[in-house]
């Protein structure tokens, strides 16, 4: 990640990885911040790795 202080999107995304879990709220806060969020490479490989993780089953999804 860039030397910049994450925005919420971001931070919740490394929640995700970090926990192994995506939760009901961590999901809402996704969609919330997801159209507020100017897209950058950043945020493109943290959404593309998220989502191929979900897809492996390493990261479990309760809730939604």
């Amino acid at each position: 990640m860039e030397c910049q202080q994450m925005n919420p999107l971001l931070e919740t995304i490394d929640h995700v990885f970090s926990s192994g879990t995506l939760t009901k709220q961590d999901a809402r806060v996704i969609n919330q911040w997801l159209w507020k969020t100017p897209m950058s490479d950043a945020l493109y490989q943290a959404l593309d790795q998220l989502l191929q993780d979900i897809e492996a089953g390493y990261i479990a999804v309760r809730g939604t």
